[in-house]
């Protein structure tokens, strides 16, 4: 198979399709929270504040969790990660469909799954080499980063019919459910169990993982651009809404074509990636998708009429995608093995640690010098710093495989 080199393999084979049947229940499930929230609350904050608690348990715990991958079965986490969170599920459903939901039971559980998805991710990331090898990794990343997309798409969709059909709690019970197929993807699979019994302290396997990072210069500047584009430009999603009310003259339906033309450029991108996933040059193509997701903000920024803001949000979807996926492939590709883990989890750390933080800051700042200022100033921003980056570390733009 000369593209998706990924799908040769039959473990990533299982594994995507169980992905994308959970990721499909995990975003109707949001959509159905949200709706949830709102009816509980009548707060924009609430909701905040359940993103919030959702995300925060990142910073605290992935560190820890790369640990752990370096050092037990990476499939016995993934399947640990994903029972609780299909427990997590059922009593959310469980406590719905008896009338019994309070917001404070929604926060809780929450933060639960926050907790999950903080073991959950760094152990997931540093399993694709496992799972298909050094050669088709950017096709294995790009064609998870597709089957998150179509999630995307897919999953809103259904809970807009199913809350209708069978209501939120019934949504969150299929959610639950789904969780099942992805379990099920990582027990059929046939790996060798890769254990390894290490004799220090989880504390001193951190602190390695920490100095070997410090040591390697194209895995610094690789977490030092994503981190930066963490904070000062994935934000732009929380003042779409905004921008498609004030300054495109829209509501609702503009912000729901915004945000789709988003995920169809995003997708497009991954499959492509996935096809091409022998490119060597991956410094290079990652170095392209630094600068061209935030110049498609900023592009984003001057346009006035919803057709001109799909087309740029199509180009967004693109070049956030080839950001992302390629900056996977390029740290996984230039680090050893037995710091898999460790490195991932640090990954993840710096890419979804300034999230919640990011969004604050945008929130604020576009209330105070309008939604149009702040969205060209982060970018600007993220522009000028990753520009003395790149400079800094030419070896970085080189980096083949």
């Amino acid at each position: 198979m000369q593209g998706f080199g990924a799908l040769k393999y039959r473990n990533y084979r299982l594994f995507l399709v169980g992905q994308l049947t959970s990721l499909s229940g995990t975003w109707m499930q949001r959509v159905a929270q949200g709706w949830l929230v709102y009816q509980l609350t009548d707060s924009a904050f609430a909701l905040g504040l359940v993103g919030f608690a959702t995300r925060v348990p990142v910073l605290f715990l992935s560190l820890f969790a790369g640990v752990l991958a370096d050092r037990v079965d990476k499939r016995r986490i993934l399947v640990a990660s994903q029972t609780v969170a299909m427990f997590q599920a059922f009593v959310l459903a469980a406590l719905t469909l008896s009338g019994k939901v309070q917001y404070w039971h929604i926060v809780l559980l929450g933060t639960l799954l926050g907790a999950t998805q903080s073991f959950d991710a760094p152990t997931r990331h540093s399993f694709f080499k496992d799972m298909v090898g050094g050669e088709d990794l950017m096709s294995a990343i790009a064609l998870n980063s597709s089957a998150f997309n179509s999630a995307r798409l897919i999953g809103p969709a259904l809970a807009g019919i199913l809350i209708y059909a069978v209501g939120i709690g019934g949504c969150f019970l299929i959610n639950a459910i789904s969780f099942m197929a992805v379990i099920l993807a990582y027990l059929s699979m046939r790996l060798p169990n890769r254990r390894t019994d290490s004799k220090r302290s989880p504390w001193e396997d951190l602190i390695e993982g920490l100095a070997y990072v410090r040591r390697h210069p194209i895995v610094q500047t690789a977490l030092s651009l994503i981190a930066l584009a963490s904070l000062f430009t994935f934000s732009y999603a929380t003042l779409l809404p905004v921008f498609a009310d004030r300054i495109l003259g829209g509501q609702a339906g503009v912000y729901a074509g915004m945000m789709t033309a988003i995920g169809a450029g995003a997708l497009i991108s991954a499959l492509i990636l996935a096809f091409f996933g022998n490119i060597s040059r991956k410094g290079l193509l990652t170095t392209f998708g630094v600068f061209a997701f935030p110049l498609s903000l900023l592009a984003l920024s001057f346009s006035r009429t919803p057709t001109i803001a799909y087309i740029i949000c199509f180009l967004t979807g693109l070049a956030m995608i080839t950001l992302t996926a390629t900056m996977n492939t390029l740290v996984q590709s230039a680090i050893e093995d037995r710091y898999r883990g460790r490195v991932m989890s640090i990954y993840v750390l710096v890419f979804l640690g300034p999230l919640p933080f990011g969004n604050l800051i945008a929130g604020k700042l576009a209330e105070i010098f309008g939604v149009i200022a702040m969205l060209r100033l982060g970018t600007i921003v993220s522009l000028i710093i990753s520009s003395l980056i790149v400079v800094a570390r030419p070896t970085f733009v080189r980096f083949r495989t």
